[in-house]
């Protein structure tokens, strides 16, 4: 204690290095699992559990190929989706159109309803008699401070357009349900100004509904197998997250080196005290204890100011990441940060 108040910089220099290397590690962390967590969620929450897509061009698929893959093949387990990023009071969210009565029969399962689809579905016929009605999680509203029955400006690429919220429900995992704007697949194409197209129509198919659509599908048109699209776009967004961890581990090796030359120092400088205490029966190994003691305390403290600090860090940090993959890979539907127990833990074991 004498010695460290005697080298002040020097030891507040050991305490911040180890600070910064497990502030940059356990933000980063906490960023890269919220990302991930919130694109599992995205994909979720605008997929459910379907099988298949039939996806277009840039200019999405003729509304009327839905109508003919159910009066010419049958498929009842089908149903357009049109989504769309629009701003709302100044917040980004997604607007999800949805045919319901196709909705039903799809019996898509998405995170945070407690009846699947009836809930939705419940809601959506409470708001049919509205040409621009819109459904949304209570906790949604409240961010918007948007209240039922109550009409707001809705911003997209297609311009501005009036919109009602016809009801709010409550999510289970409002997580999953957060940014996203429900609105009959008719109501969407209104308000983006996207009359006769949708992004893609979803399904779940058995084997052999799956060739079988596979050559009834007209030209222009692909069906791809859910699944693997969503590994191709998680697989696109891994070297994002390894670039992130591989920059972070960098500043915590700097942060190393920097603490190695501080605590070297220090028992050098104080080679003559330790030369007493050799001198008055201490043994080696009760020196090497004394010094990994001082080193211990040291790394505990500062690992436990560096959690906190990259605590902060990672809820602002995880704004630009999610933010990043939206411009650059997927439209992320949840960017909220998702706190993660096993990133602190780690965070303090590798600063200690």
């Amino acid at each position: 204690w004498r010695y460290a108040c005697q080298h002040p910089w020097q030891t507040w220099l050991s305490f911040l290095g180890i600070m910064l290397g497990v502030m940059m590690v356990v933000a980063v962390d906490l960023a890269n699992s919220s990302a991930r967590r919130a694109f599992a969620l995205s994909v979720d929450a605008v997929n459910g559990n379907i099988t298949h897509q039939i996806v277009g061009g840039s200019d999405g698929v003729p509304a009327e190929i839905f109508t003919a893959l159910r009066t010419q093949l049958g498929i009842r387990r089908s149903a357009p989706t049109l989504a769309a990023s629009i701003r709302v009071a100044g917040q980004e969210l997604t607007l999800l159109g949805m045919d319901l009565v196709s909705e039903a029969s799809l019996q898509r399962r998405r995170p945070g309803f407690s009846v699947e689809p009836r809930t939705l579905l419940a809601l959506g016929f409470a708001s049919l008699g509205q040409s621009n009605a819109v459904l949304m999680s209570t906790t949604t509203a409240a961010s918007l401070q948007l209240e039922d029955k109550q009409e707001f400006v809705l911003r997209s690429n297609a311009g501005d357009a009036t919109a009602l919220l016809a009801a709010t429900f409550t999510s289970l995992e409002p997580v999953a349900t957060e940014g996203l704007v429900f609105a009959d697949i008719a109501t969407a194409q209104m308000l983006l100004k996207r009359a006769g197209t949708v992004d893609s129509i979803d399904m779940v198919l058995t084997d052999g509904q799956v060739q079988q659509v596979t050559n009834w599908l007209p030209a222009g048109l692909t069906m791809v197998a859910a699944d693997s699209r969503n590994a191709a776009l998680a697989q696109m967004t891994e070297a994002f997250h390894v670039n992130l961890l591989a920059m972070s581990l960098l500043a915590l090796l700097v942060a190393g080196l920097l603490i190695y030359n501080t605590v070297s120092l220090s028992v050098l400088q104080r080679q003559q005290t330790l030369g007493i205490l050799r001198s008055l029966g201490a043994t080696r190994s009760e020196l090497i204890k004394l010094v990994l003691t001082e080193a211990a305390v040291l790394g505990v403290l500062a690992s436990l100011a560096g959690v906190l600090a990259g605590l902060l860090l990672g809820q602002g940090l995880v704004t630009l990441v999610t933010r990043t993959i939206d411009d650059l890979y997927f439209d992320l539907t949840v960017t909220r940060f998702l706190l993660d127990p096993l990133v602190l833990l780690k965070g303090m074991a590798w600063g200690t």
